[in-house]
């Protein structure tokens, strides 16, 4: 039975994650937005998941929009972080290098926090 025969609920999560993802791209979308996209997944699907990300953005030219508390992907994924606390814009981070040099309490505190 291939994964185009079986029930969404019978899915992985990663799966159920891909086939939202291709549902999005049907669409031919200039902007990809992510909400958690790694959660609950274990750290190998995260990593090909991040992968793909970062595939469909130089292959697409989308813009991609992640909304995470995971530093560690936005090491991975991002060149510019826009930092919120209580629904505020804070502070626009460039990512150098993986790096994240936060001028903000509430960035230096997710910085330490990783």
């Amino acid at each position: 039975m291939s994964a185009a025969d079986k029930y969404p609920s019978s899915l992985s999560g990663g799966m159920v994650k891909r086939a939202a993802l291709a549902r999005a791209l049907a669409l031919d979308p200039d902007i990809l937005f992510f909400d958690e996209p790694s959660a609950g997944l274990d750290p190998l699907s995260s990593a090909h998941l991040d992968e793909l990300i970062l595939e469909l953005r130089d292959s697409l030219g989308a813009t991609i929009v992640i909304v995470t508390h995971e530093m560690s992907v936005i090491r991975r994924i991002c060149n510019r972080v826009a930092l919120l606390d209580d629904g505020h814009l804070v502070e626009v981070v460039q990512v150098e290098n993986k790096q994240l040099h936060p001028q903000s309490v509430v960035g230096q505190e997710l910085v330490r926090e990783d």
